[in-house]
C-alpha cells in the first residue's frame, strides 16, 4: 500500500496492490529441476499475487474504478477513456484502501480536495485486517491443495473418503492454470460465461483426467465474482 500524489484527487490518493509483471514469473534458476516445479511456482504466484489477494476483499471492490468521481472530469480533459488501461502502471485504487487512509469521496458532490478523517480509518482498521488475515490463510491452504494436484495427488480428507469408490480407474494427469481469456473461448463454458459467472477477477484452472482411452477436460473457477471470500 503506498501513496500516489496526495489527497488532491489528481488520480486517487491511496493505491493498494502495486503493478505486477504480466504472465508467470520464472523461479530462481538454482531451484528449477523440471517443468513441474515451474508450474507449482506459477500456481503459487497466481494465488498469492497482490492483484489476486487484495481484490474483492470487500464484495465488488475490484479496484478498477477510481473512487473519486472528480477524477472523471480530469480523465476527460486528457483523453483517458477507462482507468482499467492504467491500473497495471498505477495500481488498484481499492475502496478499502481509501478508508484505511481516512478518505471518503462523496459521489453527490465531487471534491477536488479531500481531508483525511482518522476516525474513518480507525472504524475500518480491525475488520479489514481480519479480512486480510483470513484471505492469506485461505490462499495458503488452497495453495497446499493445488500443489498436491500438480503432483497428481488428490487430497481427500477422512470425512470425505466415503464419496470415493474403493477402486479408482481414472487418474488425474494434469492440473494447470489457464488465462481468463482462454476460459472464455472454450466452447463448453459458454453457459457459464453467458450467466456472468466468469469474471476477470477469478482464478481459472484446467484438469485433465484419463480413464482408459477416454480423456476428460475439466475447467474450474476458484472464486465467485463479487464475493470477498477465497
Amino acid at each position: 500500500m503506498h501513496r500516489k500524489h496526495s489527497v488532491n484527487g489528481d488520480y486517487w490518493s491511496l493505491v493498494g496492490g502495486g503493478p505486477t509483471v504480466p504472465g508467470c514469473p520464472s523461479p530462481p534458476p538454482d531451484t528449477v529441476s523440471d517443468s513441474l516445479l515451474t508450474a507449482v511456482f506459477c500456481l503459487s504466484s497466481d494465488l498469492l499475487s497482490p492483484d489476486s489477494v487484495l481484490s474483492c476483499l470487500y464484495p465488488g471492490d475490484h479496484g478498477k474504478k477510481t473512487p473519486n468521481p472528480a477524477n472523471q472530469y480530469q480523465f476527460d480533459k486528457v483523453g483517458i477513456l477507462t482507468l482499467r488501461d492504467y491500473v497495471l502502471e498505477l495500481g488498484h485504487p481499492y475502496l478499502w484502501v481509501q478508508k484505511l487512509g481516512g478518505l471518503h469521496f462523496p459521489k453527490e458532490h465531487p471534491q477536488q480536495t479531500v481531508i483525511a478523517d482518522h476516525s474513518l480509518s480507525a472504524s475500518h482498521m480491525e475488520t479489514t485486517m481480519k479480512l486480510l488475515k483470513t484471505r492469506v490463510q485461505s490462499r495458503l491452504a488452497l495453495h497446499k491443495q493445488f500443489a498436491s494436484l500438480e503432483h497428481g495427488i488428490i487430497p481427500v480428507t477422512s470425512d470425505c473418503q466415503y464419496l470415493f469408490p474403493a477402486k479408482v480407474v481414472s487418474r488425474l494427469v494434469k492440473w494447470v492454470t489457464i488465462a481468463h481469456e482462454d476460459y472464455m473461448e472454450l466452447p463448453f463454458t459458454k453457459d457459464i460465461v453467458e450467466a456472468g459467472l466468469a469474471g476477470d477477477t477469478n482464478l481459472y484452472y484446467m484438469a485433465l483426467v484419463e480413464r482408459g482411452t477416454g480423456t476428460l477436460f475439466v475447467p474450474l473457477i476458484t472464486e465467485v465474482p463479487g464475493k470477498g471470500s477465497g
